[in-house]
């Protein structure tokens, strides 16, 4: 019984989605409300379709040059010129061939106002507006270099720095991956466990409180000691999600959601999308490139709403979020 409602919904979206795909699907104001709360993967071919689903959000990947970026974002923009840009600038992996990759947690803090500075250029220089970084993680044994280091005091200075900076700079800065101890395991490829310390706890405690970042991205790890998710992911869990938005205001964003971290937890596609979006999160990043996907994503959570699953109030409230990046 735990999942009738839910099965009940799938068997109705899979019918939805049958008449979706490859139509000009028209999206009604719920629809697009959830449109607006998905990131999606920026690709030109796919702009007029992101847009008329309510898609406010786009995430660049790597391109060969500024003017690619340019008309890349340009392809969004000219039909909205309100589409919110999102890069991920974690030192040693950028999205820029040409701008400088440092492993961030090599740098003294005299170096911490030139790396800014530069990032922040690199940033004004294509036209984007939302930086997935700080990696708050104390250390990172899967990459190597994403975390700004190992001792919770410098992390706290750099990462408090790092937000205040860009924001102060006209940039949205996603501190990540709240409750920490992420980058020990791979989630982008695997279902995974960690115990959350003290420590891990206490940088993103600080940084948040201190520098109140526009959003805060949850990883998709199972987490017990300072945290416990009962056995859920972080990204899925009311209790995690609950609890942070108890002590902050600002987005609360998944990591991607078609990381087998996530997915590979739920028996379908449709439970992933609801357990994310009932736990409470506010955005939820989407990279597929097929607009089917993301239909098939609004399309669910619609009907959950519908249907009760999800308070439509939820969806308001992050929607209200969203609308306020646009207008800042």
């Amino acid at each position: 019984m735990k999942y009738f409602v839910l099965i009940i919904l799938i068997f109705l979206n899979l019918i939805l989605a049958s008449f979706a795909v490859g139509t000009t699907t028209e999206y009604d104001v719920l629809e697009k409300k959830v449109g607006a709360l998905l990131i999606a993967a920026a690709n030109p071919d796919n702009a007029v379709k992101h847009v008329s689903m309510g898609v406010k959000t786009v995430h660049v990947f790597n391109r060969d040059s500024v003017d690619s970026y340019h008309d890349l974002i340009d392809s969004y923009r000219s039909i909205d010129p309100s589409v919110q840009v999102s890069v991920d600038l974690e030192g040693c992996r950028n999205p820029f061939p040409w701008h400088d990759s440092l492993d961030l947690h090599t740098l003294d803090e005299s170096q911490w106002l030139p790396k800014m500075e530069s990032d922040l250029a690199a940033m004004n220089q294509v036209g984007a507006t939302i930086n997935f970084a700080p990696v708050l993680d104390l250390g990172d044994s899967v990459w190597g270099c994403r975390s700004l280091g190992f001792e919770k005091d410098e992390v706290v200075r750099f990462g408090t720095q790092y937000v205040d900076f860009f924001q102060n700079g006209g940039i949205f800065v996603a501190v990540k991956h709240y409750p920490g101890a992420t980058l020990f395991d791979d989630t982008h490829l695997e279902i995974a466990s960690s115990i959350v310390h003290e420590d891990d706890l206490f940088v993103f405690n600080e940084v948040i409180g201190a520098s109140s970042p526009s959003m805060v991205m949850v990883n998709h790890l199972v987490s017990t000691g300072q945290v416990d998710s009962m056995g859920l992911p972080n990204s899925a869990s009311p209790i995690i999600i609950t609890n942070l938005k108890n002590s902050y205001s600002g987005i609360v964003v998944s990591d991607e959601i078609s990381m087998l971290g996530l997915m590979d937890r739920y028996d379908s596609v449709e439970e992933a999308y609801l357990s994310v979006m009932i736990a409470g999160v506010d955005m939820v990043p989407y990279f597929s490139e097929d607009p089917a996907d993301l239909d098939f994503f609004i399309k669910t959570v619609a009907s959950a709403v519908r249907s009760g699953l999800i308070p439509e109030s939820q969806i308001d409230e992050s929607y209200r979020k969203v609308l306020a990046l646009q207008d800042k």
